[in-house]
Formats: C-alpha cells, sequence, structure tokens
C-alpha cells in the first residue's frame, strides 16, 4: 500500500483496498501513513502521482492529517518538500495548488498547528539558531516563487489559518514576512488583499482536465490582526522591532513595511528582553529615515561629514620652487648636452658627424601642411643635414624628404669644400622656408616649411630629489597622522607612481623629468590647443560651404574660400609648432621625428585630453615636491595639501566591508583579503551631495583604479572625462563607473600591484556613496552623456549579480549595501519581465525553403516594440509600419525578405499574483505584409520569472542577453559621488 501510493498506482491500491480496507490505515514502525511515506520518500520533483494517490486515498477514508512520528503530515511535506521548486511546468504548479486545495477543502485539514521543517532560516536578529518548527502559514511565506508563495497562503488564510499562531521561537507570520522583505505578503496576511483569483483543476474526477478561475476571499478579522501585532516572540521583539532591524548586521530600512505598521497601530513603546523599543534601535541608524517616521520628525543622517575644519592649503607652488631651487644649489640638478646625431638613413660613411660651423649646426627638421594632398592636407617634413666623412674628407649634403610617419626619399650630394656644402646648405633652407639661414628671427611664411627646433640640453636628477617619503635614507620631523593613514599614505604619494602615470599619457620622462611639468605652462598650452580647434571649426565650415550643393558658389568665391583656407591651415601649422615648444611630443621626444601639426578637431581633442591629465599629474606632484622643502613631516603637508581626512575604520566597518569584498568574487578570492581600511571624507563632497535631489537609499558601490591615480582622485575627486575626451571605452556613455561586485572592480586596479616595505603586495580600492535614484536599466552598451529622461542613473545589468534579497543598510552608514552571493540572473535571481515566444506558424508544407527563413528570434528592437505596445494599456494595438513605428523587427518566422505593413497585438488574457501585479500577459500577434499575405505567432509576457522555469509547449523565452558578467552603475553627475573608503587589498 505505501509503495503503491508512491507510484500512484491506481489499480493497485485498488485492488489492495478490495482485500483489506483497513490497510488504508497501516502505520510504518516510524509511524507513517501510506500518504505521508508517499510524500516524504517520493523522489519525484513533481507531485503528479501523488496527487492521484492522495485523491483516491483520501476518499477512500484514510487520515490525511495523520503525522508520523516526527510531526510530519502531507501538508507539511507538500510545504516543505515540493513549493520550493522554481523549475516546475505551468501545468505542475497548478497541480501543486490544487493539491494543497483538495487538502484544505475536502480532505479538512487543519491549516494550523506546528511541525518541523527541513528548511534552514532564522528570523531573529538577536539568535542565530534557525527556526526549527513553524505554521504551514510561516512555511509558505519562505516559498521562493512568488505565484505559489501568495497563492498558498490565500489559500490557507482562505480555510481558516491563524495568523495570531507562532514558530517554536514566538515568531508570528507577520514577523517572517518582515524579515523577508515581502511587503505583499505582509499586506495578504493583514488581510488587507481581499480575495485571490487561481486557476484549479476540478476534483471531481481523477482525470486530466481543463483549468477553471476559482476565487477565494480572506477575511483576517479585526481582532485577530490586532493580537498578532502584538505577539513578542521569546526575545521580545515585535513584528516593529524586526522591520526597523531584520538582520543582525543591517537593516532594509523599508518605509512601506515600517508605514503599514504604524497604520495599523502597532505598538511603538514595546519593549523587548534587553529594554530596547524599535524607536532605541532606529537610534543607532545613520541615515534617520526610519526613525523620522517613528517619531513624527526630521531627522538628519548621522554620517553626513564630521569634520568642520581643515587645515589652510599650503602654499604648493612656491614651496615646490624653494625645493628644486634648493637641490639646484646642492648639486643635485645636473645638466646634460643633448648630441646632434647623423640621420640614421645618412649613408656618408662610418665615423661621419654633423657639421658644426662654431656653435651653428647645419642641421635641421622642416615640416608643414601639404595642403594639396587631401580632404584636410597632409603633414610632410623635409630633413637636411651637412656631414662630413673625415676619412675622406668629404663633406655630403644629405636631405630626406616625405609624409610624416614614413622614411620618404633622400638624397646624398658630396662636396670637397665645405663652403660649397654650406651655401647650398643655405640656398635650400631659404628655398624652402622663405627665411635666411642662421637669423635669430624666424618667420613662418605662407605655403612655407617652418623649423622644428632642437633641444640642445636636458636636466638629470639624483635619486634622493624624488625618493619615497617612506624611503629609509630620509630623516623627517615626527609626524601627527595615525601610523595606519602614513603608512598609506606613503604609498599614495610616492613619486614613482606619478611618473608611471604620466607614461601612460605618452609623456617622455627622459625628455621632460616629472618635476619640471609646470601647471601654469599646462595651461598656456590647453589656451593654444583651443586657438587651434577653433581655427580647425572655422576651416570644417569653409571646406563645407566649398562642398555644398545646395547653393552653388561663382568660381571666383570658391578660390577666395580655398585661399582663407589655405592661410588658416598654414597658420595651424604655426600654431602647433609654438605649442610643441611647451609640451613634450607623446612620442617620446625623439628629435629625429618632425612635428606634426593638427589637422583635425578630433587630433586636437585627443592631445587636451592627454595635457589635461598631465595637468592633474603636475598638481599632484607639486604637493609633493612642496612637502620636501617645509620643515613639517612631508605626510603632514600632503594631507593638509589634499583637503582630505583619513581615519582608520572601525571594526566593524572593516567587517562589512570585508564580507562585501569577497562576497562580490564568483569564485572565492583565496588570493585576496581586505587587510587594512581607512574612512575618507573629502572636503565639501559631503555638502555637495546634500544639494542634489536624487530620491532613496544611495548605495555603497566599488571603484577600481590604478595607484598611480590614488593621490589624483583623494585631491581632485572623482570626475567625469571632459567633452574632448575620446568616447572610446565608455560603453554608458562618459560619466563615472562603479560596480557592486569587488571583482569587478578590482580588474582596473592594473596587474602591477604595490610591494610594501614589509614585502606584502597591495593594491587598493576606493569604496563610494553613490546617490543612484532611478536607475535606467539597459543590458547592452547605450552612450550617453546624461541621465535618460526621468532617471538619475545608468544600471548596465549583468549576468552575475549579487542576490539582492541580502542588501542591506548595514550599521556602518546609510547606504544600502549588495552582500549577496554573486547569482546568475534569470537562473537564481528573477529577471523582472521576459517575453516567450509559441504557436510557431507551419512553413514546411509551403514553398519556402528554410534558407529563406528568418531565425525565429526577438531582438531586442523586436522585444522593445512588444513592451511598447502593453504599454499602450490597450487590449488590442493596431499599427502601420512608419518611421516612428518600424514593424520590421517582430517579422521573425516567414520569408526573410517580406516587408511588415501592419500589425495587429491582442490581449488575450492576463494572470496576476495575489497582491494585484501581472504575472503572464497572453498576447497574439498578426502581421501583415506586402502582398496582404499574414501570419501569426503567440507572445507571452511574464513577470518576476526565471528562465529555467518550464513553458507550455513549443513556447521559448526569446531574452536580451547581458553583454556584461558584472554589473555597472553610471552617474553622469559627479555631486552624486563621495567618496567613503580607501580599501587595501592584500595578493599572494
Amino acid at each position: 500500500m505505501h509503495f503503491a501510493a508512491i507510484h500512484g498506482d491506481l489499480n493497485l491500491l485498488r485492488f489492495l483496498l478490495h482485500l483489506d480496507p483497513s490497510l488504508v490505515h497501516t502505520l510504518t514502525k516510524s509511524n507513517e501513513s501510506p500518504l505521508v511515506f508517499a510524500f516524504k520518500h517520493s523522489t519525484e520533483k513533481y507531485p503528479d502521482a501523488l496527487l492521484r494517490s492522495l485523491v483516491f486515498l483520501g476518499r477512500s477514508k484514510a487520515n490525511v492529517a495523520q503525522p508520523d512520528a516526527h510531526g510530519h503530515t502531507v501538508l507539511s511535506l507538500v510545504l516543505d518538500r515540493f513549493l520550493d521548486h522554481r523549475t516546475m511546468s505551468q501545468t505542475s504548479q497548478v497541480v501543486l495548488l490544487d493539491l494543497v486545495e483538495f487538502l484544505l477543502q475536502e480532505c479538512k485539514v487543519s491549516p494550523n498547528g506546528r511541525f518541523p521543517t527541513t528548511a534552514s532560516f532564522v528570523c531573529s536578529p538577536q539568535t542565530n539558531d534557525i527556526v526549527k518548527c513553524v505554521t504551514p502559514l510561516i512555511r509558505a511565506v519562505h516559498i521562493s516563487s512568488v505565484f505559489l508563495r501568495e497563492h498558498a497562503l490565500a489559500m490557507l488564510l482562505h480555510h481558516g489559518a491563524n495568523v495570531v499562531e507562532t514558530d517554536d521561537q514566538g515568531n508570528t507570520v507577520l514577523m517572517h514576512a518582515v524579515v523577508q522583505n515581502h511587503l505583499d505578503d505582509l499586506r495578504i496576511c493583514l488581510g488587507l488583499v481581499p480575495y485571490a483569483e487561481r486557476k484549479t483543476v476540478s476534483q471531481t474526477t481523477t482525470l486530466p482536465c481543463e483549468p477553471v478561475t476559482k476565487t477565494w476571499t480572506m477575511d483576517i478579522s479585526a481582532s485577530d490582526r490586532t493580537a498578532a501585532l502584538k505577539v513578542a516572540n521569546v526575545y521580545g521583539e515585535t513584528a516593529l522591532h524586526l522591520a526597523v532591524q531584520p538582520r543582525a548586521n543591517g537593516s532594509f530600512e523599508n518605509v512601506h513595511i515600517v508605514e503599514l505598521l504604524l497604520k495599523h497601530k502597532v505598538s511603538i513603546e514595546a519593549l523587548d528582553k534587553r529594554k530596547v523599543s524599535a524607536v532605541d534601535l532606529a537610534k543607532l541608524q545613520h541615515s534617520g529615515i526610519l526613525l523620522g517616521l517613528l517619531t513624527n520628525s526630521k531627522v538628519i543622517a548621522r554620517d553626513v561629514d564630521t569634520c568642520e575644519t581643515y587645515a589652510a592649503i599650503p602654499p604648493v607652488d612656491h614651496d615646490a620652487t624653494v625645493y628644486l631651487s634648493q637641490c639646484q644649489a646642492r648639486g643635485l640638478v645636473k645638466t646634460v648636452p643633448i648630441p646632434l646625431v647623423k640621420s640614421p638613413l645618412c649613408q656618408a660613411g662610418p665615423g661621419a658627424n654633423v657639421h658644426v660651423n662654431g656653435v651653428t649646426e647645419f642641421s635641421v627638421l622642416l615640416s608643414k601642411v601639404d595642403v594639396q594632398a587631401g580632404q584636410h592636407g597632409v603633414n610632410v617634413f623635409y630633413r637636411m643635414q651637412v656631414v662630413h666623412n673625415v676619412v675622406q674628407d668629404v663633406f655630403v649634403l644629405f636631405t630626406n624628404w616625405g609624409r610624416m610617419g614614413e622614411s620618404g626619399k633622400y638624397q646624398h650630394t658630396p662636396f670637397k669644400c665645405v663652403t660649397s656644402a654650406e651655401d647650398e646648405f643655405k640656398k635650400i633652407f631659404k628655398s624652402k622656408t622663405g627665411n635666411v639661414f642662421g637669423h635669430d628671427l624666424f618667420v613662418k611664411k605662407i605655403g612655407k616649411y617652418m623649423v622644428n627646433p632642437r633641444r640642445r640640453e636636458r636636466h638629470e636628477y639624483h635619486e634622493s630629489v624624488t625618493a619615497s617619503f617612506t624611503s629609509t635614507s630620509l630623516i623627517h620631523p615626527k609626524s601627527i597622522l595615525d601610523n595606519v593613514v602614513q603608512q598609506i599614505l606613503g604609498v599614495v604619494t610616492d613619486l614613482k607612481c606619478l611618473e608611471q602615470a604620466a607614461t601612460g599619457y605618452d609623456h617622455s620622462l627622459r625628455d621632460m623629468p616629472l618635476v619640471e611639468l609646470e601647471p601654469s605652462v599646462l595651461a598656456t598650452a590647453l589656451d593654444r590647443l583651443s586657438e587651434i580647434k577653433t581655427i580647425l571649426d572655422e576651416n570644417a565650415s569653409v571646406l563645407k560651404k566649398m562642398n555644398s550643393t545646395d547653393q552653388p558658389l561663382e568660381p571666383a568665391q570658391i578660390g577666395a574660400l580655398a585661399d582663407s583656407w589655405r592661410a588658416a591651415t598654414d597658420g595651424i601649422a604655426e600654431k602647433s609648432s609654438r605649442y610643441f615648444e611647451l609640451v613634450p611630443r607623446s612620442d617620446a621626444s625623439c628629435d629625429d621625428v618632425p612635428l606634426a601639426s593638427f589637422l583635425t578637431v578630433d587630433d586636437v581633442n585627443k592631445e587636451i585630453t592627454r595635457v589635461r591629465h598631465l595637468l592633474d599629474v603636475a598638481h599632484t606632484s607639486k604637493i609633493i615636491l612642496g612637502a620636501k622643502a617645509n620643515a613639517v613631516h612631508p605626510l603632514d603637508y600632503c594631507y593638509d595639501a589634499m583637503q582630505v581626512h583619513l581615519t582608520p575604520a572601525s571594526t566593524a566597518d572593516v567587517d562589512v566591508i570585508s564580507a562585501y569584498f569577497e562576497a562580490g568574487f564568483s569564485r572565492k578570492p583565496s588570493t585576496h583579503k581586505v587587510t587594512r581600511v581607512l574612512k575618507v571624507q573629502r572636503k565639501g563632497e559631503a555638502e555637495r551631495m546634500q544639494d542634489i535631489a536624487v530620491p532613496g537609499h544611495h548605495t555603497l558601490l566599488w571603484h577600481g583604479t590604478k595607484k598611480s591615480n590614488l593621490m589624483g582622485i583623494l585631491s581632485r575627486g572623482l570626475c567625469i572625462a571632459p567633452p574632448e575626451a575620446p568616447t572610446t571605452g565608455y560603453a554608458f556613455g562618459k560619466g563615472i563607473y562603479f560596480a557592486d561586485s569587488a571583482e569587478k572592480s578590482f580588474n582596473y586596479c592594473g596587474s602591477d600591484p604595490y610591494t610594501l616595505p614589509d614585502k606584502r603586495k597591495v593594491h587598493y580600492m576606493l569604496l563610494c556613496d553613490v546617490a543612484l535614484g532611478t536607475t535606467h536599466r539597459v543590458v547592452e552598451p547605450e552612450y550617453r552623456e546624461v541621465a535618460a529622461d526621468g532617471t538619475h542613473s545608468t544600471f548596465a545589468m549583468a549576468k552575475y549579480q549579487p542576490n539582492p534579497h541580502d542588501t542591506l543598510v548595514t550599521p556602518i552608514g546609510s547606504c544600502r549595501v549588495p552582500l549577496g552571493k554573486l547569482q546568475q540572473l534569470g537562473e537564481e535571481i528573477s529577471l523582472p519581465s521576459a517575453w516567450a515566444i509559441g504557436n510557431i506558424p507551419d512553413f514546411s508544407k509551403s514553398t519556402v525553403r528554410p534558407w529563406m527563413l528568418q531565425t525565429s528570434r526577438l531582438d531586442r528592437a523586436g522585444l522593445a516594440l512588444l513592451d511598447k505596445a502593453l504599454l499602450t494599456g490597450q487590449s488590442k494595438v493596431e499599427w502601420e509600419n512608419s518611421l516612428e513605428v518600424p514593424l520590421q523587427p517582430l517579422h521573425i518566422f516567414g520569408e526573410r525578405w517580406a516587408k511588415v505593413t501592419k500589425l495587429e497585438l491582442q490581449v488575450e488574457a492576463k494572470e496576476f499574483y495575489v497582491n494585484g501585479r501581472e504575472r503572464i500577459v497572453r498576447c497574439h500577434v498578426t502581421l501583415e505584409f506586402e502582398n496582404s499575405t499574414k501570419y501569426s505567432y503567440s507572445a507571452h509576457k511574464y513577470y518576476d520569472v526565471v528562465t529555467n522555469e518550464s513553458l507550455a509547449n513549443g513556447f521559448k523565452f526569446h531574452l536580451e542577453r547581458p553583454a556584461l558578467t558584472h554589473n555597472e552603475f553610471i552617474v553622469y553627475n559627479q555631486a552624486q559621488v563621495k567618496i567613503a573608503y580607501l580599501v587595501e587589498i592584500e595578493v599572494a
């Protein structure tokens, strides 16, 4: 009888009961009835066969409520073993709910009482002990599927489940709903949802039959509601205590749940066994949001910048100049001549040298823009040298010309007499430039070449000039900073890191050492680049006029415009030369490379971006140089100059940040760990953030950066790329990028960790307080420079995301912290919505060959069209193809080249969750084509769904697959960001 019940073998069950009707009451040694045995030991995921046994034995007078020796009943086993399978088909879900309904309605099983559960969950933040025995209502509130959870609650309440009953720790279903952060479940259990509709299978027959819609009312009496809200668990906590602090490590700070409890007169004054009220718990929270709600007052967040004063900014530029002067006086700066070398292309023989007459070098590098070549002209060069072959006593005039970037053509002209070689050199120089060689005053002539001046000397600095503050060879006054702050600041202020940054921006440290980068000079260089950019813009307008077909020009007008363009282009070449006198070239500054003129706005924009980066580096390097000249400890000096407060984080802060870091890796990062954390307060950031109107909690997010950028970020904050910066690398636009997984941001720290004096290798990451507000959700790159309309930031959803159930506002601040383990979106974490396509038209008997058919897959544009149609709120949508509404993306079946002319989308049916939100919207899509042919398919939209959920036969999910592996968050306003922590990560 027991094994027949497992397999749902009705013939065998009938035969056995015919032999002995009392077999239906037979118990095993563990006190298991046939039904309990079947539901307890079945290896099937879905209870389809068990339903047959239940209906048959239930109508055969079996005691369906009979518990086994451990207290398990059929109802408890159904709730514990089957209702948490999210991958079951829709039919199986309906069958499962029908099974529960049959137990409650026909078998009269009580929806009350406790039973042992195999699930593992904790309700009170005051203990780590799991709840062992629960009521059916409490077990139902922990079902992962929203659809099954809400319908199970509705049925249990309809059949008299008591919301006042508790688990073995004294927690009610209201408390469990609060701790799960399930607002809708709380509303259902408070009786605020009057009824629920669902499809159910009639139990008048054991044969399969069509579902019918039934309505279940849920009537919670006022007295039961009041009594449930007054219940305190064994720790003295009420539902309000748990709403304020549901977890030991934080709170959801769910305003809607607290408002709902207050609306129903929950006691605010109730004390737990520690003599702590909900108000007392709210006082511990930094945001003050719940405290303000409970006390009906305005509360200011406690984690606003508490440092009211910052030290005066020291005279950085003056001190840096003094220090370099001191270095020169002490002989630490050496002037090194740059030798004149002959061109590697010159074949004047071994041992040949460039001829120098007194101080006059007979070697020049000329450049110009050839305006006859290309739309914007082409940069060309002309190199000329007189080379003396000492062995043969011959003077060779070497000339080399061509386009920049190429070796070009060259020629060797020998002279027996040096005077003849010099004269020919001067003659060519005059021809090419329009100037006399050797004169100090050089005037750029239109259409002629200009001279690229050669640097004749450079400076070399003793290593002590740029030594790190932590160098043991240096003696400093005593610092007033904390030891941990000193150690980390020693890394941040290492001049070697800044040199790496400068090199990364194509700056030649050999040509111009970092200490020689002057912010004032770079600022002037930016002005010159702006002038060049203005002329290029004007030239672009001239070209547009010349090439315009709208208003044909007379030949004279075209000639005048062409002359204007040539003159401007020549002027750009001269300004480019003057610019490179200020800023070293980005090509390692080899004198053998000619100076290229800027030909396009893009070229100038790239250079502006490079110089802006160098300007940041120059400002930062001045702080370090100024610190070396001061009487105070150099780290104290840098600390004051950066206008930042750094303090070692508390143990609580480090614990939360370590947990956040470890949770943010798809595999446990055994080689990475958080070792030290500094709390960061930058002057003015907190006040700036208070001035913006962005709703909702802020979020604590990671930002990874190379060590060479840290000092600049701490002194100037995180910045948005300027308008002229290239868009390359900004998939979601020019903004500040963050991640909620440490693994994502850690990859931006670079592959070269900093080695500390104790030989530990470390990287540094930033944790930032980010006001995300309303996010614009995307799954593919979407470039923008401001937040989408109605939003405040972009959320680039990825394949792996932290479990949102574990996102908490922790005791360390008022930000939400995503502490959940990384899980796969669509499989372990529900998608907000997804479309499934089915009822595919059959083209097998048509003349259309398979290769002529569409791909049968809706792309992003097609999915967006279906969403747009639903957003109209109409049950029937009819559109004609147009530029505003192109219908072609919906053509996913049929002949590949057919053109859609009309769409008809009919909403056939809707299914709802108990909370009133849509669960499934079933649509029928009909497309009409140019030749008046039509075809149709079905499109069902699911909400809060996992992609491994079983669908009806023939249906498949059509999804927008995330392009990213980990989430990215982008804000386009610097005021939405406040640096909160500097985190040291040790790597093996």
